[in-house]
């Protein structure tokens, strides 16, 4: 089976997605979020947070040792390997998993307004989210960066042959859809 690599703007559903993926079909899901927070938190040091993640070349590295070790060591246990988070750089991610071996996903947030984006993300709030804590002036500012970086992605996801999905709209159905699209794949 391929591992699948899903990375893209933070509250696009990728780890709703994983989650599909470990339900359906059994992959082992890996953060790259909850690695960095542990970095972050562990080694404040080393300066591994949201913002310089994805272009710490030895970070991605590491994501990489961790996919191997358990390609090596979980072959029994798990049908394959699902990588999602916000630090997956585009450059690096074709260079470190592009090997036509492997499913990349990349979730956008394009064809929305900054304010229903914040209205979305304020609908599907749980406590467990970071969104929960900043208030809705500090959430469109990000809301604005997002869609912007959505927009400049999906130019560079074709550029690599990747799987650029907008979930702007009817996000629940977009990763049904791409779950099925999967399935058919692997």
């Amino acid at each position: 089976m391929k591992n699948i690599y899903i990375f893209g703007v933070p509250r696009s559903g990728k780890s709703t997605l994983a989650n599909m993926i470990f339900e359906e079909l059994g992959y082992l899901i890996i953060s790259s979020d909850c690695i960095r927070n542990s970095f972050r938190d562990i080694f404040p040091e080393l300066n591994i947070n949201p913002k310089t993640a994805m272009y710490n070349r030895k970070f991605q590295l590491y994501l990489k040792e961790i996919i191997h070790n358990y390609e090596i060591n979980g072959k029994k246990k798990y049908n394959g390997i699902v990588l999602e988070g916000c630090d997956i750089n585009i450059e690096i991610c074709n260079e470190l998993y592009n090997d036509g071996n492997n499913i990349i996903i990349y979730l956008g947030t394009e064809n929305i307004t900054p304010n229903e984006f914040v209205k979305n993300m304020r609908a599907n709030d749980t406590n467990l989210d970071w969104t929960k804590k900043i208030d809705d002036k500090q959430l469109l500012e990000h809301a604005k960066l997002y869609i912007e970086n959505s927009k400049i992605n999906k130019k560079r996801c074709k550029e690599f042959g990747y799987y650029f999905v907008d979930t702007s709209i009817n996000r629940e159905e977009v990763l049904k859809e791409i779950l099925n699209k999967i399935k058919t794949i692997i």
